[in-house]
């Protein structure tokens, strides 16, 4: 089960539709870095199914999801091409196979721009026979040379062969919001529109062969086209409340790749949907059971492709990370003797510390100790790898062994940098540990060091462009200790700028590496041997998936809600 790209289009920019005078273009979801001795360029026109997406997004193997790909040839056939009378399938998925969910990502060029998760499952309040249909979407769009983060939201409940009961859907365009709710009650579909808080109503007719927003879906994978054959059929698009007409023309089974860069025989399906003479056109490529495995829109240049849900989570959790603007907490005043001091007492004030997506776990060198419902008190540690272990910390004996592995992300089995990590060993220096040998290898090693950037670089692009912010820094610093056979972890937090003219907590990255018992915290971006007083962790990860975002996330969602105060008092000084 999957839903025709081109519904998306809509769905998601439906201007294109609706007498908008200026199409909108598609921006990079993800920043992009150029210039000698930096990440590298993308190409204008690549092609976006082969290897040169994964690599730009620091995916080894990417494997599409194998029950959408197994399915029996059909022969092609040579007859007479007529179009078929839509009519709803008796039953376009079976209940054995809920919940059934799937996750895309969307391209321009092999640049991401969004993601799509759909998940269909049974409805809570209705009985046997009765589904409900979340599709959750992010794209980052241009329109007027203004950059806009979209976020869709539908749901419905729809009855075994598609239905439609009831819809809401929520559009969120910068500050623009777009909200309906609607009920089909006997022949007429019933809407509430509100936009921008300005709420409107709306009654249509409803006939019984009408499909809802995912009615291509049902159409497809419970009646699967044959080559040759056309299909016609009313759908509702829920932004408008209109009722729009989806054409299928089926071509014949072709050879194409799909992310992973390998070939897949898959039919190859025009479409249109439209209102009037108005349209959108895209080409499906379709699976013998339905499954729209690819698609390409046109007129925005885009392709979406299945994809497993870390990679699509990647695209969306970087989109989201470059959208807040805000990447520092200011203080009310400097914290005196920072680099010196023993410990740090703060006390967080947060609007909902339960609904937090930050962690602030009590182990490494701080303590957490949830003092209200709304506040946190942290007592952090400064640390080297001679450090005891602070007063209050629960030792973590059992590691999970993905600390130890290569992760698309970290790629410690990566040939580079195994041969960098043996070379940072071999350094002669007196007195030098292996581990602070490995750590101002990475310091040096990444020349350029850039100005912090939500866009995060794998260890193994980070190697060889030799360049990056602390996130790089991390990552390269985790992949080489890993490289040697070592644990070795990631963490995100804040840290204080004590060269900023105003006091401020700022995003940071830095690697956590296990050894006697303990872990210990190392920061590859600095000189200084020894992480001070002033890292304060919300979350840290093993990074075993493609999406390096869980440890930036977390932290910059928070900000917004947070204030942090420092306890000076004579106990917690030097």
């Amino acid at each position: 089960m999957n839903r025709n790209f081109v519904k998306i289009s809509i769905l998601f920019a439906s201007f294109s539709l609706i007498g908008c005078e200026k199409k909108p273009s598609v921006d990079v979801g993800l920043p992009q870095k150029t210039g000698k001795g930096n990440r590298l360029k993308l190409p204008e026109l690549p092609n976006p199914a082969g290897k040169a997406v994964l690599e730009e997004l620091g995916v080894g193997e990417l494997k599409v999801p194998r029950n959408v790909l197994e399915s029996k040839a059909n022969p092609v056939a040579n007859g007479e091409k007529k179009e078929t009378k839509y009519e709803r399938p008796k039953k376009w998925i079976d209940e054995k196979e809920l919940p059934y969910e799937f996750w895309e990502v969307q391209f321009v060029g092999n640049r991401p721009v969004g993601y799509l998760h759909q998940r269909v499952g049974p409805s809570l309040v209705g009985s046997a026979g009765i589904f409900r249909i979340d599709v959750d979407t992010y794209r980052r769009v241009k329109i007027d040379s203004k950059v806009f983060d979209q976020r869709l939201n539908v749901m419905t409940i729809e009855e075994v062969d598609g239905g439609l009961r009831t819809i809401e859907a929520v559009l969120k365009q910068g500050d623009d919001v777009t909200r309906i709710d609607g009920n089909v009650i006997l022949e007429s579909l019933r809407l509430q529109i509100q936009k921008n808080g300005i709420a409107s109503g709306k009654e249509i007719p409803w006939e019984a062969n009408m499909g809802g927003p995912f009615a291509d879906i049902q159409s497809l994978r419970g009646d699967p086209l044959e080559p040759g054959k056309k299909r016609s059929f009313s759908w509702l698009d829920p932004l408008t409340g209109d009722v729009l007409k989806m054409e299928f023309k089926a071509g014949q089974h072709i050879q194409t790749p799909l992310l992973d860069g390998v070939q897949h025989r898959l039919l190859e399906v025009k479409s249109r949907a439209s209102v009037g003479e108005r349209g959108v056109e895209s080409t499906l490529w379709v699976n013998d059971v339905g499954e729209v495995l690819k698609s390409y829109n046109a007129d925005l240049d885009i392709r979406s492709f299945r994809c497993d849900r870390s990679l699509a989570e990647s695209i969306r959790d970087g989109g989201l990370c470059e959208s807040i603007k805000d990447y520092s907490l200011s203080l009310a005043n400097p914290i005196e003797n920072y680099e010196t001091r023993e410990k740090i007492r703060y006390k967080l004030q947060i609007e909902d510390v339960l609904q937090s997506s930050a962690n602030f776990p009590s182990r490494t060198n701080q303590v957490a100790e949830r003092r209200s419902s709304l506040s946190l008190q942290l007592t952090v540690f400064p640390m080297n790898e001679k450090s005891s272990l602070p007063d209050g910390v629960t030792p973590e004996l059992k590691i999970d062994e993905a600390f130890s592995k290569p992760s698309p992300v970290i790629q410690s089995d990566d040939s580079y940098i195994k041969k960098i990590a043996k070379e940072f060993v071999a350094d002669t220096t007196p007195d030098r540990t292996k581990l602070e040998k490995l750590r101002l290898g990475v310091y040096h090693w990444l020349k350029n060091k850039t100005p912090f950037s939500p866009r995060m670089a794998s260890a193994a692009e980070a190697a060889r462009t030799q360049s990056g912010d602390c996130t790089e820094h991390a990552m390269l610093m985790a992949a080489v200790v890993r490289a040697l056979g070592v644990p070795a972890r990631v963490a995100g937090g804040l840290v204080y700028n004590g060269n900023s003219e105003k006091p401020a907590m700022v995003y940071h990255a830095w690697t956590e590496v296990y050894g006697r018992d303990r872990w210990v915290s190392v920061d590859a971006s600095i000189e200084a041997s020894r992480t001070n007083a002033t890292y304060i962790k919300f979350v840290d990860s093993a990074l075993s998936d493609q999406n390096p975002y869980v440890v930036m996330l977390p932290v910059l969602s928070s900000l917004k809600e947070m204030k942090i105060l420092i306890d000076d008092s004579s106990e917690n000084s030097n």
